[in-house]
């Protein structure tokens, strides 16, 4: 099926905008800056509390410069009214987690 043009736009946006970026760092700061942009946004990505405790992204979000604004999804689409949580996986309990380490499943 064909997709609208300003669908594509639209999905497309945050990637040539985070190129557009990333060529700015590299032009004033130096070659060095995009990959360590990059390496901070992939470490916030896979920070997580521990098992059981509800875990956010804010660090991502902040270093997305995604937290000063609000959104539809903020307000009506929360995470904790949704079975399965969208960002952070299944929150298991601790006890689960261990579980499945020491292969302890019964």
């Amino acid at each position: 099926p064909a997709r609208p043009p300003v669908e594509k736009l639209l999905r497309d946006d945050p990637r040539h905008e985070e190129q557009q970026e990333m060529m700015a760092k590299a032009i004033v700061y130096g070659q060095h800056a995009p990959i360590r942009a990059k390496m901070e946004r992939e470490l916030l990505s896979q920070f997580q509390r521990l098992p059981g405790l509800q875990s956010s992204l804010i660090g991502l979000e902040t270093v997305l410069d995604m937290d000063d604004t609000i959104e539809f999804e903020d307000i009506m689409n929360l995470e904790e009214n949704s079975a399965m949580p969208r960002i952070t996986g299944p929150n298991r309990s601790l006890h689960d987690v261990m579980e499945q380490r020491l292969n302890m499943r019964f």
